[in-house]
């Protein structure tokens, strides 16, 4: 329930209703955190093929 409600929030943010709860250097921290632990399952030697400053 909590995920479909900030999509639902997400969505009035996007069409201009509400405001972001969060700014932007937050998401971008969330986004590098959430990042390297997917890369984290990354067999060995498949992580030294890319890193989180390929997002920046």
């Amino acid at each position: 329930m909590p995920l479909i409600l900030q999509l639902e929030h997400f969505a009035r943010v996007i069409a201009g209703g509400e405001t972001p709860l969060n700014d932007a250097a937050s998401g971008r921290a969330t986004l590098a955190a959430t990042l390297e632990i997917e890369r984290a399952t990354w067999p060995p030697g498949l992580a030294a093929c890319a890193t989180p400053s390929d997002v920046d």
